[in-house]
């Protein structure tokens, strides 16, 4: 009822979204194993604001609450679902990033599949859905190749190289394992896939030897902090390039790894000069301390000999 619910600001339209989705289809074909309001929210004088730490819908205790049927083996097995999802979802790079490095607003089952309904508004499939976050990498994805793929192929956007619950950071790596699960090793597609992944590497070892280069100075206390800025640079520009990689352009992303390689060598080599010009001016000043040394011995001796002759 919006008149009554207004005043609270509270939406109305969560039964209309839930009888899109999976359960609210099943309930409908008379389905008792669907869950309901109930079974998510709790009952009665349980229910209490989503805001709540010990609310069932609270971002963190989401996945415990879905778990509760979606873990459950011979329920998901009566219904062919997988009932390793939840799990899965635990050793990801979202649940990480939920739970261990508390951000609220990571990706947990209701924010992908949504609260109420079936997925959001427009989704054809829910992998869909990880460019409501990921606005770059979606953006860059839709210039590839992979975005001109007939809707009825087996590439699933995002989910075809990233895997849907258990997903973990994206390495160089998958450039091996996920481009050969389509692409056989030798063919066009798949060098070109090893073209980047030959680039990304050869960057992320340029930035690692520049870090290593300018820890090693500071252990020797120089003054590295122009150089510290000027990696955090290399830094900036390798992550801009991530988004990038999704084009699958060489061109786009030679085009910012290059820029960070570059300005990784040049961080490499203003460490080694400036370990030089350091060097220099320790063997300068000890050539004059040696030169004192010898005026101050040759000064005594003349004293000494004057002396004498006194």
């Amino acid at each position: 009822d919006k008149n009554k619910m207004k005043i609270y600001n509270i939406q109305t339209d969560q039964y209309e979204q839930y009888q899109t989705s999976g359960h609210g289809k099943a309930l409908a074909k008379g389905n008792k194993d669907a869950a309901v309001c109930t079974d998510c929210h709790g009952g009665g004088h349980e229910i209490i604001a989503r805001k709540d730490l010990g609310s069932p819908v609270y971002p963190k205790n989401v996945p415990q609450t879905c778990g509760r049927c979606h873990s459950n083996k011979k329920l998901m097995k009566a219904y062919g679902r997988d009932p390793n999802a939840v799990s899965d979802y635990m050793g990801s790079v979202h649940a990480d990033a939920l739970f261990v490095r508390g951000v609220s607003s990571a990706p947990q089952c209701a924010v992908c599949h949504s609260a109420h309904g079936a997925a959001p508004p427009g989704s054809k499939d829910v992998s869909q859905v990880c460019g409501n976050c990921h606005m770059n990498e979606k953006k860059y994805f839709d210039e590839s190749a992979h975005s001109k793929l007939p809707v009825k192929s087996r590439f699933k956007e995002c989910v075809s190289c990233h895997g849907n619950h258990s997903i973990t950071h994206a390495t160089a790596g998958m450039y091996d394992t996920v481009c050969a699960k389509c692409h056989k090793p030798g063919s066009k597609a798949f060098l070109a896939g090893q073209a980047i992944k030959s680039e990304i590497t050869a960057t992320d070892e340029t930035f690692k030897k520049a870090a290593s280069s300018i820890e090693e100075a500071d252990r020797k206390n120089l003054d590295t902090k122009p150089l510290k800025a000027q990696l955090d640079m290399v830094k900036t520009d390798i992550l801009q390039t991530q988004p990038v990689t999704h084009t699958l352009s060489m061109e786009k992303i030679e085009g910012t790894l290059g820029k960070a390689k570059q300005t990784g060598l040049e961080t490499i080599k203003a460490v080694e000069d400036l370990k030089k010009t350091v060097q220099r001016r320790k063997t300068g000043l000890l050539i004059f301390l040696l030169f004192i040394a010898v005026s101050a011995v040759t000064v005594w001796k003349l004293r000494s000999a004057y002396m004498k002759e006194l």
